[in-house]
């Protein structure tokens, strides 16, 4: 409902509502006018009984019907009606001779009628310019209770009583006219309709007229008219506020419930053809979910239904009854499916619209491994349907044949371990013994400088010999757990500086260059030293073995709380697919190191085994022929003892 149609339900009348009262308007004003002849006292207090009596009566109705009211204008009204009732209330009342009434009359007619004007102009503040009620209800009493005082006041200081009437008079009759030039540039005419609030200005603002012209020249008729006005504009106000408040809406229930009535009918009639429909629809479902309930239990997989919320079983088959030994359905139904089994973890596989997992359940001490087909079954109740397979016998067939590749493998690399270390034994005594065989002929020729070069080989050789002898003792004692280091605290520094220098000799007779550098000339790490040198004499021969030209660098580093040591070559480098698998036992299957000596597939794995034994860890990083970088991390010390 939009401004327009809301100011039209809430100010305008029907005619004939109006019209029909008037018969009893003119017995009303004939009776006013016998009262009046007799004594306008009496006129004045009937015609003041009569507008208590609306007044209150105005109140009443909007006080029942305010939880359903539509309009605020209606309980504003209500509640300044009560107000201008209370003021006629206490003026009858106080008044108790001819003399008072006579001297205070008309200042409470005016204080009456200031109220009365005020309720105008606040009506209409609140009809066109959207305000509250709240707000314009409490304007409209300070503004009520200011002018009480300013009255009372200047009763007390005995202020001039025409002098008060006249103030009060002025300010009335600017509200009256300003309200009643608002609301007849806001009236439109609507057909059979008139504006109820408009007449009941425009009789109040006549009676404020006459109560001016009566303040200069006193006639018994002004008086009368006054009267006659008051009583048909507070006659006006309560048939259209009785109309508007019971009767409008009275009959506006009583058609609603009748319209209602009639589609309810109409709704009862439906639900009887849809409640036949349900019946028959129900016996349908019951004969299909009879059929498929059967097909369910006799398909010879072990099946559930589930809720995906919750996982708690819906429905199981018997066959899942049977896996499971369970004795009956009541057993499955509204338990965990994870009660009976254990989902494995990263064995989800989707498939289409299926999701395929494994399981493991304990059934009668035994372990049976399932395999796990989910499908979805209904998206808004989140059913789904799993299917279960024993795969017990297939998995112990693929243990079986993992376990004897493996088993292929490891007999393999151990003739291919013993194979090398064969070789690698055999090669370098074989050449000490040729070369013991040269030396006595060159001695006995004086050619020392052959000599000299026959010693350089055997000592390659024979270093050789001792690494490959060191790695396999490590290897041995470390498969036993027989190797513990001793601990002490050590400059690191100083150790590789001296491994490395009894190494240069070798490494130079490769075309290798051999840089060391340090930040620190002193580190000092909880180690043992005879690890410390097998772990750097297995890290640089691996790289000469596989640095064919270039240089061999040896960093070692530091922050506040570690040692990093770091040797990097500039060889072939380690094919990704290898380097995962670098510091595992036998482990020289790297096609693309391609060197003329063959390996054992000890060193990387006495190197780590020694770091982690010293609470070290040990990086490596290689990229295809761009060479390797091992890095060694220890802990730092503070202080220490050397041993």
């Amino acid at each position: 409902m939009d401004k327009k149609d809301v100011l039209i339900d809430s100010l305008y009348i029907d005619n004939k509502k109006v019209i029909k009262f008037w018969p009893m308007y003119i017995i009303s004003f004939a009776f006013l006018i016998i009262a009046f002849i007799i004594s306008e006292e009496i006129a004045d207090y009937l015609v003041r009984i009569i507008n208590i009596i609306i007044c209150f009566g105005v109140m009443l109705m909007t006080a029942a019907t305010s939880k359903f009211s539509k309009y605020k204008l209606f309980i504003f009204s209500g509640i300044c009606f009560f107000i201008i009732g209370l003021l006629n209330s206490i003026h009858i009342t106080t008044v108790t001779s001819v003399n008072e009434y006579l001297y205070y009359s008309d200042l409470y007619i005016q204080i009456k009628n200031l109220a009365e004007s005020l309720y105008l102009f606040m009506a209409l503040k609140l009809i066109y310019n959207n305000y509250s009620s709240s707000k314009a209800l409490m304007q409209y009493v300070f503004l009520l209770l200011f002018a009480v005082i300013l009255m009372q006041m200047s009763i007390y200081f005995h202020v001039n009583v025409f002098v008060i009437r006249m103030y009060i008079l002025a300010i009335i009759l600017i509200l009256a006219s300003i309200s009643l030039i608002k609301s007849l540039i806001n009236t439109t005419s609507e057909n059979n309709k008139i504006n109820y609030f408009s007449i009941f200005i425009s009789l109040l603002v006549i009676t404020y007229y006459l109560n001016f012209i009566n303040l200069f020249i006193y006639k018994p008729f002004i008086q009368l008219m006054i009267e006659e006005f008051t009583f048909l504009a507070y006659s006006i106000i309560y048939i259209s506020l009785s109309e508007k408040l019971l009767n409008k809406p009275y009959k506006t229930i009583f058609n609603d419930t009748y319209e209602r009535t009639l589609q309810l009918e109409v709704l009862n009639r439906e639900i009887y053809l849809k409640n036949k429909e349900m019946e028959n629809g129900r016996k349908y479902l019951k004969e299909r979910e009879t059929v498929y309930r059967t097909l369910f239990n006799n398909i010879p997989l072990p099946m559930v239904i589930i809720n995906n919320n919750n996982k708690r079983i819906i429905y199981a088959n018997k066959q899942f009854l049977f896996l499971f030994r369970l004795k009956s359905i009541k057993d499955a139904v509204n338990k965990s499916i994870l009660n009976f089994l254990v989902i494995k973890e990263n064995t989800t596989v989707k498939e289409n619209n299926c999701l395929n997992y494994e399981g493991e359940v304990s059934i009668e001490e035994k372990r049976v491994e399932l395999e796990i087909r989910e499908f979805m079954l209904n998206n808004e109740t989140h059913e789904s349907m799993l299917i279960f397979k024993d795969i017990t016998e297939k998995r112990r067939i693929e243990r079986i044949k993992i376990n004897v590749e493996q088993k292929k493998l490891e007999e393999k690399m151990r003739s291919d371990f013993l194979s090398t270390i064969s070789h690698d034994l055999k090669t370098p005594i074989n050449v000490i013994y040729s070369a013991a065989q040269l030396i006595k002929i060159f001695l006995e020729n004086d050619n020392y400088e052959t000599i000299k070069k026959y010693n350089i080989i055997n000592k390659d050789n024979c270093m050789t010999l001792i690494r490959l002898t060191n790695n396999l003792i490590d290897n041995s004692q470390i498969n036993y757990d027989y190797l513990k280091p001793q601990l002490a605290i050590f400059n690191i520094v100083e150790i590789i500086e001296d491994t490395i220098m009894h190494l240069a000799e070798y490494i130079k007779s490769k075309d290798l260059d051999l840089i060391f550098d340090t930040e620190e000339e002193e580190l000092l790490v909880s180690c043992d030293k005879g690890f410390i040198e097998r772990i750097i004499l297995n890290l640089i021969s691996n790289a000469v073995k596989y640095t064919k030209k270039g240089s061999i660098f040896v960093n070692i580093t530091c922050n506040d709380s570690k040692v990093f040591i770091q040797v990097i070559d500039s060889g072939k480098g380690i094919s990704k697919e290898y380097l995962e698998n670098a510091f595992k036992k036998y482990m020289v299957t790297d096609k693309s190191r391609v060197t003329t000596e063959k390996s054992t597939g000890l060193g990387l794995y006495v190197v780590k085994s020694l770091v982690e034994l010293q609470g070290g860890q040990v990086i490596i990083e290689s990229n295809k022929d761009k060479g390797t970088k091992v890095e060694l991390q220890f802990m730092k010390e503070k202080g220490y003892e050397k041993f």
